[in-house]
C-alpha cells in the first residue's frame, strides 16, 4: 500500500497532527459525560465539532484515509447529538476504539505511512460503529413521526360525528402531505457530505435572494462575499478576488459584530482566517480549498430572514443548540453568560521556544537574582555605617521596586517552561485500551488534574515510571470479564489517573479496581526466591509484604510475556523516582484494588527559596524555610542521652540534638559546659532532628545554584548561594541532614 501524497506542507502537516491529537485527547472524557447525562449538550457538541474539524482539514490536505474513516464517525455522532441514535456503552467504546485509531492514522502522517484507503482495522471498526448505531437508532426519524401523527389525525377526524369533521381531515392530509413534500425532507441544514456529495447549502442556493439581518437589508455584501466561490467555481480566480473577498468578509463581521451577532461574527473571522491561510500558502484555489471557508460561513447565513429554510426567531427550532441562533434568543441570559465568559477566557494559542534559547533565557533571570541580592546586601552594609541616610532610603526604595520586577519575571520564565499534565497522562488511556485488547480484557481510564502544571523536564522524566505502572495494571491487577462477573463485578475493569499539586510535590496516583496485592502471596513468592526464610516471611506485616512488590527481580506473573512478568517494572519504578528525590507507596485489599501514590519533589528552572541563614564554625549556611518548625535556645542541662543520643525536649517531644559542625565534618565551636546554644528544629517527611548551632542570623530569599556537577555525592548540601561582597553560603538539605543524623555512630 503506498503511502499518501499530502497537499500540504511539511509544516502544515506537522501543526496539523499537533493539533488534532490534542483535540482527542479530551474526546473519550465528554463522550463519557454525555452518555451520564443525556441532557449535555456542550460535551456531545464538543466531540462532534472536534472530530468534524479533523475531517475538514483532513480533506484540505489530502489525507483522503483520514476524511473517510472521521466522517464515519462525524455521521454517528451527528445522529447521537439529534437523538436519533441512543449512546450505549458499547458503541461509546466503540467510538473510543475509533479515537485511538484516528490517532494513529494523525501519527502515521507524520511518518509519511499514511496508505492510500482505509486498513482493515478501521474498516472493521466503520462496520462495527454502524451496526451499533444501527440497533440504537430510532425506527423512526422525529419528521416521519410528524407524518404519521398527521395522518393518525386526519383519519380520526375523519371518524369524528361533527359538521365540520371532513373539513379537518382533508386539511390534515393536505397538511402531511405538504410536510411529506417540502418541509419532511431532511438536509437543508445538514453538514456537508462524503466525497461525491455536496454541501447542504451552495453559493447559488443564496443568489437572487433578499436577505436581512435585524431587518436591515445586507443582500449586496453577501452577493460581494460569494463573488469569489462563483469564480471558483469558473475557473477564473485570481489572487485579487481572493483579496477582495477577505476585505467584504471583514467588512460584513464589523457590520455583524456591530448588529450584536457573535455567532455570525465568529464564523466569518474563522473563515477570514482560514482563507488569508490558504491565500498566503502554496496551494491552488479550487472548489475544496474554496470549501474551508465556505463551511464556516453558509449555516450562518442560513439564519438571515429571507435565507432558504429560514424560520422567523420567534418559531425557529433548532437541533444543532451548538449553532443555532435560536438558542441565543430563547436564553438570553445564558447567552450572555456564555459570550461574557467567552470574552474573559480567549482560547490559549500555543508559542514554540527552542529549549536552548529558554535556558540561555533563565541563566539571565538568575543573574538578574544575584544582582538584585548584591543591591540588597550593600543597602545593608550602608545601613550600618550610620552614613548618607538619605542615599540609603532611596536605596531602598529602589531595592523594594527592584525585588517585585524581578520576582514576577522569574515567575513568569519558570511558567513557560511549565506543561500540563494531560500531556504526559494523554497517552495512557489508548495504551491500557491496546493492552487490554491483547489480554483479552476491558478497561476504562479516568483522569483527573489534568490541568495541573509541572516542570516539562520533570514530566518527561516520570514517563517511563508511568508506563510501566499502567502495563502493570493491565496485566496484573485487572481481572478477565469472567473472572470479573464471576466476583459480582463489572466486566469492565477501571483505572484512575490523579494529579495534584503542593507548595513543594507533585503528587500523581495511580489506583485501579482489580484483584489487589495478596501478602500471602508475597510472602510465598518472597521465600521461593529465598529473599526470606519461611520464619522471617511469616513475620512480615501484610503492609511489608504488599511492599515486596518494590524488590529488585520480584514478580508474581505466571507467565513470561512481552507484557510484563520478567521481574522488572516496579523496583525501576522506585529507583526512577528516588534519582528525582521522589518516593512510592502503595495500598492494596484484595478484591478491592491498589492504589500507587507518587511523590516528586518540583523542580524550578530558577530555583528560589525562603532561607533561614545560620552560622557555623565561622560559615555561613542557609536552611529551606519550609523544613524549620522552630528557633529556640537550649540549655545544657536539658539535653539528656538516650542509647549515646543526645536528645533534647521541645514543647513535650524528645528529638536528636546534634551540632551542624559534627554533622558536616567540621571543627566544632568551642563552648562552656553551661554555655546556652542557638538552636533550629527541623522536621521534614523522613523525621526531625535539632541542629545546634553558633549562631541564628535571619530570613532570607536565595537563588540556589547546584554544585552536584562539580561536588557530586555531596548529599547534604543542596546547592550554593551568593550573599554579596564575594561571599557564599551553602544551602543544606534538610531531609538529607536527618538521614545522616539516623547514620551517626552511637557514642
Amino acid at each position: 500500500m503506498s503511502a499518501t501524497t499530502t497537499d500540504g506542507g511539511p509544516e502544515l502537516n506537522v501543526d496539523f497532527v499537533d493539533e488534532a491529537v490534542d483535540s482527542l485527547r479530551e474526546l473519550p472524557n465528554q463522550l463519557g459525560v454525555f452518555r451520564e447525562n443525556p441532557d449535555d449538550d456542550d460535551s456531545i457538541n464538543a466531540v462532534f465539532r472536534a472530530v468534524h474539524s479533523i475531517k475538514g482539514c483532513a480533506g484540505f490536505l489530502g489525507l483522503t484515509p483520514i476524511k473517510v474513516f472521521s466522517h464515519s464517525m462525524e455521521n454517528t455522532m451527528d445522529e447521537v447529538r439529534k437523538r436519533k441514535v441512543t449512546l450505549t456503552e458499547d458503541l461509546e467504546r466503540a467510538l473510543v476504539n475509533g479515537f485511538d485509531l484516528l490517532e494513529e492514522m494523525l501519527q502515521a502522517t507524520l511518518e509519511g505511512q499514511l496508505g492510500d484507503e482505509l486498513g482493515p482495522e478501521e474498516t472493521e471498526l466503520v462496520a462495527q460503529i454502524e451496526r451499533l448505531a444501527s440497533s440504537g437508532r430510532s425506527d423512526h426519524s422525529p419528521e416521519q413521526q410528524l407524518l404519521e401523527g398527521l395522518l393518525k389525525f386526519s383519519d380520526e377526524i375523519a371518524r369524528v360525528d361533527h359538521p365540520h369533521a371532513g373539513d379537518w381531515s382533508e386539511q390534515a392530509r393536505s397538511l402531511a402531505d405538504q410536510y411529506h413534500h417540502g418541509a419532511g425532507t431532511e438536509g437543508s441544514n445538514g453538514e456537508d457530505g462524503d466525497e461525491g456529495e455536496t454541501i447542504a447549502l451552495t453559493p447559488a442556493d443564496f443568489q437572487e435572494l433578499t436577505l436581512t439581518l435585524n431587518g436591515e437589508e445586507v443582500t449586496s455584501q453577501v452577493a460581494a462575499m460569494l463573488e469569489m466561490f462563483f469564480a471558483v467555481e469558473r475557473g477564473e480566480f485570481t489572487d485579487e478576488i481572493g483579496r477582495k473577498f477577505l476585505a467584504h468578509v471583514d467588512g460584513f463581521a464589523q457590520f455583524s459584530e456591530q448588529a450584536g451577532k457573535e455567532e455570525l461574527t465568529a464564523a466569518l473571522r474563522h473563515a477570514e482566517g482560514d482563507f488569508r491561510t490558504i491565500l498566503d500558502s502554496p496551494l491552488d484555489i479550487d472548489a475544496m480549498t474554496a470549501s474551508i471557508a465556505w463551511d464556516h460561513i453558509w449555516p450562518q447565513l442560513a439564519q438571515l430572514d429571507g435565507a432558504p429554510g429560514s424560520q422567523p426567531p420567534e418559531e425557529a427550532t433548532t437541533e444543532d443548540d451548538a449553532v443555532g441562533a435560536a438558542t441565543d434568543e430563547k436564553s438570553p441570559t445564558k447567552s450572555a453568560g456564555a459570550q461574557e465568559g467567552a470574552k474573559q477566557e480567549p482560547k490559549a494559542r500555543m508559542v514554540r521556544i527552542k529549549e536552548q534559547r529558554l535556558d540561555q533565557f533563565l541563566d539571565n533571570v538568575a543573574s538578574l537574582f544575584i544582582t538584585c541580592e548584591l543591591f540588597k546586601d550593600l543597602h545593608t552594609r550602608l545601613a550600618e555605617s550610620g552614613q548618607l541616610a538619605d542615599l540609603v532610603e532611596e536605596m531602598r526604595q529602589i531595592n523594594h521596586s527592584f525585588v517585585a520586577q524581578s520576582t514576577k519575571l522569574q515567575q513568569a520564565v519558570v511558567s513557560l517552561q511549565q506543561v500540563e499534565v494531560s500531556g504526559l497522562f494523554s497517552k495512557f488511556p489508548r495504551m491500557a485500551r491496546s493492552l487490554a485488547k491483547q489480554l483479552d480484557k476491558k478497561i476504562d481510564v479516568h483522569l483527573s488534574g489534568t490541568s495541573v502544571e509541572v516542570d516539562k523536564t520533570l514530566a518527561e522524566d516520570l514517563d517511563a515510571p508511568l508506563t510501566h505502572m499502567i502495563r502493570n495494571v493491565a496485566d496484573h491487577a485487572i481481572q478477565s470479564p469472567a473472572e470479573r462477573v464471576e466476583q459480582g463485578l463489572s466486566e469492565t475493569g477501571n483505572l484512575w489517573l490523579r494529579a495534584e499539586k503542593t507548595r513543594s510535590h507533585i503528587v500523581l496516583t495511580v489506583q485501579d479496581d482489580g484483584r489487589g496485592i495478596n501478602p500471602e502471596v508475597m510472602r510465598k513468592k518472597a521465600v521461593e526466591k529465598g529473599i526470606y526464610t519461611q520464619a522471617q516471611a511469616n513475620e512480615l506485616t501484610d503492609q511489608d509484604a504488599i511492599h515486596l512488590i518494590f524488590h529488585p527481580g520480584f514478580s508474581t506473573a505466571k507467565v513470561v510475556s512481552d507484557i510484563s512478568g520478567r521481574g522488572v517494572g516496579m523496583d525501576v519504578v522506585r529507583t526512577n523516582l528516588r534519582e528525582h528525590g521522589g518516593e512510592i507507596s502503595v495500598e492494596s485489599t484484595v478484591g478491592k484494588g491498589t492504589t500507587f501514590r507518587l511523590d516528586i519533589p518540583l523542580r524550578e528552572a530558577v530555583l528560589v527559596i525562603d532561607g533561614l541563614m545560620v552560622r557555623q564554625s565561622g560559615e555561613i549556611f542557609v536552611l529551606p524555610f519550609e523544613h524549620v518548625r522552630e528557633i529556640t535556645e537550649i540549655d545544657p542541662a536539658d539535653l539528656h542521652s538516650v542509647h549515646g543520643t543526645s536528645v533534647a525536649t521541645i514543647r513535650g517531644e524528645s528529638h536528636a540534638a546534634i551540632s551542624l559542625a559534627k554533622l558536616l565534618g567540621m571543627t566544632d565551636t568551642d563552648h562552656s559546659s553551661d554555655a546556652v546554644r542557638s538552636a533550629v528544629l527541623v522536621g521534614c517527611k523522613t523525621g526531625s532532628l535539632c541542629l545546634l548551632v553558633d549562631d541564628v542570623l535571619r530570613h532570607r530569599q536565595v537563588v540556589v545554584n547546584s554544585i552536584q556537577d562539580l561536588l557530586p555525592g555531596t548529599e547534604t548540601i543542596a546547592g550554593v548561594a551568593q550573599l554579596g561582597g564575594g561571599r557564599l553560603a551553602l544551602v543544606l538539605s534538610s531531609p538529607d541532614l536527618v538521614k545522616s543524623a539516623e547514620k551517626l555512630p552511637v557514642e
